[in-house]
């Protein structure tokens, strides 16, 4: 993290670990378990957000230009999901709901755009070191 809000997640963080040293030195392979356990602390602790979302390319956490970012809307819309649906299905699913219909329809959207822009879309907020 910086001293200016950039897009930035603690999975982004824990995959960029794993990758430098945390497989080969400590043979971790989840990224869900070194979030948890070593980075959501410590993120939360030294860093702050300004609660503002960005839509990023996963590879680069660059934030999406609006054209990319509005066909990646129109991609989801096509395919029956929006972002307001893909997040009631994600408050569904963790009240134990199926949400597999919503899920399906959010695959299918994904795969156009990655097939389209060789990318994944990741909606983030953006992070910088507390001061």
């Amino acid at each position: 993290m910086g001293t200016e809000f950039k897009p930035n997640s603690k999975s982004k963080i824990a995959r960029e670990a794993i990758d430098s040293f945390g497989y080969e030195k400590y043979s971790h392979t989840s990224m869900r378990a070194v979030t948890e356990r070593y980075i959501k602390e410590p993120f939360n602790k030294y860093g702050e957000t300004d609660n503002k979302l960005v839509w990023v390319a996963y590879s680069t956490y660059e934030p999406l230009k609006q054209e990319v970012v509005d066909r990646w809307r129109a991609l989801l819309s096509e395919e029956n999901i929006n972002e307001e649906k893909a997040a009631c299905a994600f408050y569904r699913q963790a009240q134990g709901e199926d949400v597999s219909e919503e899920v399906s329809y959010y695959k299918k959207a994904l795969a156009r755009f990655k097939n389209e822009f060789n990318e994944v879309p990741v909606l983030v907020k953006s992070w910088k070191l507390k001061t």
